[in-house]
């Protein structure tokens, strides 16, 4: 199986890949700025069949759905699973199925993720060394 790897030289706050409106960019030359376009991706990507492995340090976290009922209606809501526990997102793979409906807006989001954080991004057909005191994001490319 092939991979797109995302590097980053920081270990990215959890909370920033699922809290909408918190970024680290904002005021400055970098392109992403709103803090949306990772909680997009991350819906985006689950819609496609695919998910998101990230790896801080030495903690490993995967996108996983779980379909919850809200109101007698079926949602699909994301968590990060690490181990046997998991975090709750509060995100659905619905999120933003109106606008972020192209495959390439995932990747454009974490290719440019890696050049705002000045890290750099690869395939590869399994896991990529981690340098110490750094973030990897992995997606399964489906």
């Amino acid at each position: 199986m092939q991979y797109l790897h995302i590097l980053t030289p920081t270990l990215v706050d959890l909370r920033e890949l699922f809290t909408l409106g918190l970024t680290s960019k904002a005021g400055g030359e970098k392109i992403g700025h709103k803090g949306s376009g990772l909680k997009f991706t991350l819906a985006l990507l689950h819609r496609l069949g695919s998910s998101l492995t990230v790896r801080i340090g030495s903690r490993t976290l995967r996108s996983v759905v779980c379909n919850e009922i809200v109101r007698d209606s079926a949602h699909d809501f994301l968590f990060l699973e690490e181990g046997a526990g998991r975090i709750a997102t509060h995100i659905t793979a619905n999120a933003g199925s109106d606008t972020w409906s192209e495959p390439w807006f995932a990747l454009r989001e974490l290719v440019q993720n890696a050049i705002d954080e000045g890290g750099s991004y690869f395939t590869s057909d399994g896991d990529p060394v981690q340098p110490p005191g750094s973030t990897v994001m992995s997606i399964e490319l489906t």
